[in-house]
């Protein structure tokens, strides 16, 4: 099952990365960009990472040209989890969990 997309947006000079994560089986999709947290729907998760689809007439010779220039978010990581395992990979943080040089930060 799908619990995570890494995505860049942009082209090979210039973009940002961000993260799609369904974190446990209930919650919704939620968008992880800079310092924002927003909910996405299934479909913006599914469909809107690869490019636009061509339209119109373009000569099989150009295709992976016109296909590369329209292309702006694309998603180069994808995070399965096996539906058997979801319970105990997504299980909730305990302080057990957290190394002992982290756990001041995360804790207080």
């Amino acid at each position: 099952m799908l619990h995570g997309v890494l995505v860049h947006s942009g082209d090979l000079h210039d973009g940002k990365y961000f993260a799609l994560i369904k974190p446990d089986r209930h919650t919704r999709w939620l968008k992880f960009y800079d310092d924002r947290v927003t909910p996405v729907t299934d479909r913006e998760v599914l469909e809107n990472y690869g490019g636009e689809p061509l339209t119109g007439f373009v000569p099989q010779t150009l295709r992976n040209q016109v296909s590369a220039v329209k292309r702006s978010t694309n998603a180069y990581v994808l995070v399965y989890i096996r539906e058997t395992a979801i319970d105990e990979v997504l299980a909730p943080l305990t302080v057990e969990d957290v190394p002992p040089h982290l756990s001041k930060l995360t804790f207080g």
